[in-house]
């Protein structure tokens, strides 16, 4: 290899120092350059060059005499700092005044004649330390306006202190994709021990949570630099963080960034980094004390997750619990915080709220008024209703010269409920919540603005509209998808596929499965066992079911499949059994290496069927809800071949047999399934000779028949002389007609029958009303057919 480079030799390099007038050199760094050269260290830095730019003499000597000039006047020191400071100082002044091709060469030459000098010529404690930070490359600078200094976007930071100086290597991508690694040199301006070391860990803690490796740009070396100024108090021990500390960092850093003192971030703000640095230490905490640092209500973990931390403090909303035993906050701007009572659901989330949006400020008042008394997420929730609501109101008001006058309100309050009423934008049932939170605003200024009872009593909920169908999966279905999801899971996330197969074979939703906790096994025998579990509908109290003794071992090796995240997750989730590793694409803090189940389970449930349906191996498409619609399908049909009773029906669903049909059963089978369900008779043997009409026909004569549950369509009866009862015979005519309208007729026909069959002891009587009751609920099962009501 020596062949192919032309080197200077010892003499020549000789020759270069002594002709450098003996005023601009030292004797001592003359002696320490000769020790170097003859240490093969010179040969070893020529070649590690990867082009051929050196293999000429006269360049060799051009950047030798570059290297010298750089050197000449330093004192190397003795110590840690004073060769930190020398080493600087001579980097610095290589940025500024080296050409660009022969800046790379320099600084390889000068760490190597550092790195010797250390080895042979000083005994230093933290030797290691020192060799760590000093590197050979440079980051592209920072603007002079903001870092004047130049001690930010530098390697080399002037005035630093080396044990303010921490490398960390960097992961970085290339255009063209290609991965490569760097060193970078963090300073932290403070001489607080216990700041650097834990800044320290932090840093060597984000290189392996850190993805993107977003901590090494300019804007984060400011971050750091600051950090202890920022604190704006002696923190000597994690426990000193605080609320306090953390609003004084934010105040502190946004200051900066006004003052363009600080890079700002166009996507992230500095309130996400603090955000971060204090999910780290109370993580630590936790670790070290069982328990976590941050644990009041406006300050906590679950805050420190929250994607709303950032933008409530930047458009400066208030966080606020709310509660009725406590004054009304003045700010106009609430965060409101999640009280205890929806730990563990989906309701545990931040919500913001601003009531600048409300143009009258008495109207304003108003609504805070009625929000913090009624306490209620569901208004919470239709707050831009409410808001929306308002500013119509006084801008109506306004337009009309409003003085209180009842008359005027309830003209207002008629023409809004009309406008709800005819959006066709919004489902009835949205429509609903929408007049239901109107409706309890209006009767807490009821009094206030004049509104009578009876206007209150008009803005009335809808009629329910069709309620959701269920979509069980069909058997052919359930076989591709099962060994789909089989195959996904088997050897590596076993747990989802016992999700999969519990929502099938249990009655439990979604949410509840997942959020199982790891005691919900009570008691057990050889043929069952007993689970306790939270429902949506319980109201935090924990309900109880038994299943069979299968179903019960799935539970318990999801138990065993989880038990290595249960170790390390966060104690919110280490009460749970379907936990597992984080996914990469998973929302949230990504320091935390064990996450909730419920985002992979519904993400893989989704990417299989959109797989197979999109691959045509399954008919239709299917959500993780479809899973007990399938179950409570099958009890149906369990029902119907007479293996189960109504009363076993409700235990194995979970849900009343008319809930069920409502919300759980195929469309196309609910409305008999129902009926004869809830009526207990069948309907196969009946078959209804009259019609069923949307609207009154305009041929239809008016002959109201069987107590006004319907009309003769015939001029002359045709059953005069029969010798049916009167009760029903109309009801076997083929003139017989009825309408939608009398649904409400049909409905109290039918519940009247039913007491009487119950009531029966006559075996004759029974079969009478028995067969009325069927004839009706023929009629009946027809006209919600045709309204789309079951």
């Amino acid at each position: 290899m020596t062949s192919d480079y032309d080197l200077l030799e010892f003499e020549e390099i000789v020759d270069i120092l002594n002709n450098i007038p003996k005023k601009q050199v030292k004797p001592k760094t003359k002696s320490i350059l000769f020790e170097w050269i003859q240490s093969n260290e010179w040969q070893q830095v020529i070649y590690k060059i990867q082009s051929g730019f050196l293999k000429l003499k006269t360049r060799q000597k051009s950047i030798f005499i570059r290297f010298f000039d750089a050197i000449k006047n330093n004192h190397f020191g003795e110590t840690e700092q004073t060769i930190w400071m020398s080493y600087v100082q001579i980097q610095n002044y290589a940025t500024d005044n080296v050409e660009r091709k022969y800046i790379t060469y320099i600084r390889n030459m000068i760490r190597s004649f550092y790195i010797f000098y250390i080895g042979t010529n000083c005994t230093l404690k933290d030797e290691e330390q020192l060799k760590s930070i000093m590197l050979n490359n440079e980051p592209h600078r920072m603007q002079r306006k903001i870092d004047p200094e130049n001690i930010l976007g530098t390697n080399f930071p002037l005035h630093s202190k080396y044990f303010q100086v921490i490398s960390i290597e960097c992961h970085a991508g290339d255009k063209a994709g290609n991965s490569y690694y760097y060193d970078r040199n963090f300073y932290i301006d403070s001489n607080n021990t216990f700041i650097i070391n834990i800044m320290k860990d932090y840093l060597i803690d984000l290189k392996k949570t850190s993805k993107h490796t977003s901590f090494n740009s300019d804007y984060f070396r400011y971050f750091l630099y600051h950090f202890e100024k920022s604190l704006n108090k002696n923190v000597t021990s994690l426990k000193h963080f605080s609320k306090v500390t953390f609003f004084n960092q934010v105040e502190y850093y946004k200051s900066l960034v006004e003052n363009e003192l600080m890079p700002s971030m166009r996507r992230k703000s500095v309130i996400a980094d603090l955000a971060r640095f204090y999910r780290y230490i109370d993580n630590i905490v936790l670790k070290l004390d069982g328990d976590y640092l941050f644990k009041n209500h406006s300050f906590n973990s679950s805050l420190l997750r929250s994607k709303l931390l950032k933008s409530s403090i930047e458009e400066g909303f208030e966080f606020v619990l709310i509660s009725k035993f406590d004054s009304i906050p003045k700010s106009n701007k609430w965060t409101v915080i999640p009280d205890n009572t929806t730990l563990g659901t989906t309701r545990h989330i931040y919500r913001k709220i601003d009531f600048t949006l409300i143009e009258n400020e008495e109207l304003r008042w108003d609504l805070k008024r009625f929000i913090w008394h009624a306490n209620s997420l569901d208004h919470i929730h239709r707050f831009t209703h409410l808001v929306e609501f308002l500013n119509r109101m006084h801008k109506y008001t306004g337009k009309h010269d409003f003085n209180l006058n009842e008359s005027l309100m309830s003209e207002f309050i008629t023409f809004y409920y009309v406008d709800i009423c005819d959006k066709n934008d919004i489902t009835n049932s949205m429509k609903n919540s929408i007049i239901f939170s109107i409706r309890t605003l209006l009767r807490s200024i009821q009094l206030k603005y004049n509104i009578s009872e009876n206007q209150l009593l008009l803005f009335r909920e809808l009629p329910r509209e069709a309620f959701y169908s269920g979509n069980p999966i069909t058997v052919d279905d359930f076989n591709v998808i099962n060994r789909h999801f089989y195959n996904m899971t088997r050897g590596k996330r076993e747990e989802l596929y016992i999700l999969f197969k519990l929502s099938i074979l249990t009655k439990l939703r979604p949410g509840e499965l997942i959020n199982l906790e790891r005691n919900c096994i009570v008691s057990k025998n050889e043929q069952y066992g007993t689970i306790a579990y939270y429902s949506k509908m319980s109201s935090k109290e924990k309900n109880f079911a038994t299943f069979p003794i299968d179903i019960i071992r799935e539970i318990e090796h999801a138990l065993d499949l989880t038990y290595p995240s249960f170790k390390i997750a966060r104690p919110e989730d280490r009460k749970y059994i379907f936990i597992g590793p984080r996914y990469e694409k998973a929302v949230g803090a990504s320091e935390y290496k064990v996450m909730h189940l419920n985002y992979p389970y519904r993400t893989l449930f989704n990417s299989i069927i959109s797989e197979l349906y999109e691959n045509n191996q399954i008919s239709r498409w299917y959500t993780t809800y479809s899973c007990r619609d399938t179950h409570i399908n099958n009890a149906f049909e369990l029902l119907e071949d007479g293996k189960i009773n109504s009363f076993e029906l409700t235990t194995i669903t979970g849900n009343s047999a008319k809930i069920a049909r409502k919300h759980y059963l195929s469309k196309d089978r609910r409305t008999r399934h129902y009926l004869e369900n809830l009526y207990e008779v069948s309907l196969l043997d009946v078959d209804i000779e009259g019609n069923v009409e949307v609207n009154k026909s305009e041929n239809a004569l008016q002959h109201i028949v069987q107590d006004d549950a319907g009309s003769c369509s015939s001029s002359k009866c045709i059953k005069e002389t029969s010798f049916e009862d009167s009760s029903y015979k109309c009801l076997t005519c083929k003139y017989f007609m009825t309408t939608l309208e009398k649904i409400p007729v049909f409905e109290d026909r039918v519940n009247t029958l039913r007491d009487k069959v119950n009531r029966s002891s006559n075996k004759q009587e029974k079969e009478f009303y028995t067969h009325s009751l069927k004839l009706n609920l023929a009629y009946l099962e027809e006209m919600y057919s045709i309204r789309g009501e079951l």
